[in-house]
């Protein structure tokens, strides 16, 4: 019949509920009076019912590839934020395991529950941070009728050196990027 309950935490202060099913579609719950938050619309009590409608699904892959355009397998992608219409924002799942999926052995990763319609691009993270590097998010765009998107990784290399002051002693706490 659809009903689901959970347990939480009593006083925990949740942004978002979420849900989502294969072929079925996806939909989050905004927990906050207003957006953009600020001191007072800080997440509430979880409210006794939510509810949650999965209104479709599309599908959506990500070729994971090297720099010389092989496939790479064993690489996890999360789509990082998805705003439905009628939402105040966008709903971020950077952090969830649940929504990530990693590469088969031809470099594929498989999203079958993502919103049919979506009022922003949606951009995928790379979850391999230690040693991938995705320079470029892959994104499908709003109406968009694109089923693979391409992810061009390189890999992380160390690069070791020393930093010197001019008159060769060496330099601390000095900040480096590249």
């Amino acid at each position: 019949n659809g009903a689901v309950s959970l347990l939480v935490p009593a006083d925990l202060k949740v942004e978002w509920v979420i849900g989502f099913k294969a072929g079925v579609g996806f939909d989050y719950f905004e927990n906050y009076p207003f957006w953009p938050p600020t001191a007072e619309s800080k997440p509430r009590l979880l409210p006794e019912q939510i509810k949650l409608v999965l209104d479709g699904a599309r599908q959506m892959h990500i070729r994971a590839v090297n720099s010389d355009g092989r496939p790479l397998p064993e690489v996890g992608f999360v789509p990082w934020t998805i705003k439905k219409p009628g939402k105040m924002a966008d709903v971020n799942l950077s952090g969830s395991r649940l929504a990530a999926q990693s590469t088969d052995a031809q470099g594929i990763a498989s999203f079958d529950w993502l919103p049919v319609n979506v009022t922003q691009d949606v951009a995928f993270l790379c979850q391999d941070g230690e040693d991938l590097h995705l320079p470029d998010s892959p994104r499908f765009r709003p109406g968009g009728s694109e089923t693979e998107l391409t992810a061009r990784l390189l890999r992380n290399a160390r690069v070791a050196g020393k930093v010197l002051l001019p008159n060769g002693t060496p330099a601390r706490d000095i900040l480096i990027q590249a």
